[in-house]
């Protein structure tokens, strides 16, 4: 009998110790509004924006792919102004609604010639937080496209650099600008064009 007696004193003071500890914990700041948690949602903020910005450029990938122009206008904000710099064949800017209907154009006939397109990203590479605004971000996207000539089955391939503002609008992140330009494309064995410096 005094075996039981002291196991079970020896029970309660170890549930005892547990509710204690337990209801310590549960006096802490939540996530968030405590300094030492700071860095940590700091880093999570981040790591959430990334996954989303690559999400988008993942959407862009497929829009190309798939060759769905209307569906750029879901990518990028209204007034958003995309250069295109293909090197020694020349430079192109377009701004706007109306004009990304034209972009789409301009790149769905410039793809006729090709009985099979993909858009592929290489990388990204994202810096968040542009002049402290965490709506705010700048880019840069390294891709490659592979194509097939529907006219001799010759295959071809290109390497390009996207470089992109970005901005969160109600929640969502877009491409408020985009500047590509040109790296390499078949000219010969392979014509190559210098990585921008800025």
């Amino acid at each position: 009998m005094p075996i039981k007696i002291g196991l079970d004193e020896r029970m309660q003071r170890i549930a005892g110790e547990r509710n204690a500890s337990w209801a310590r914990r549960s006096t802490r700041p939540a996530l968030g509004y405590s300094c030492q948690t700071r860095e940590m949602d700091d880093e999570l903020r981040d790591t959430i924006d990334t996954v989303s910005l690559t999400r988008l450029h993942a959407a862009y990938a497929d829009t190309c792919t798939r060759q769905v122009w209307p569906e750029l206008h879901e990518l990028f904000v209204s007034d958003a102004t995309v250069t295109i710099d293909l090197q020694n064949q020349g430079k192109m800017v377009f701004t706007g609604p109306t004009e990304f209907s034209e972009l789409g154009e301009f790149i769905g006939k410039s793809l006729q010639q090709f009985d099979f397109f993909q858009f592929v990203v290489l990388n990204s590479h994202f810096m968040l937080r542009t002049d402290g605004d965490v709506d705010r971000a700048t880019g840069r996207m390294w891709m490659s496209e592979l194509r097939q000539f529907a006219s001799n089955g010759r295959w071809s391939q290109i390497y390009g650099l996207y470089r992109d503002e970005y901005r969160r609008v109600d929640g969502r992140w877009m491409i408020a600008g985009r500047r590509y330009q040109s790296l390499a494309r078949p000219s010969r064995d392979i014509e190559i064009f210098p990585i921008p410096t800025d």
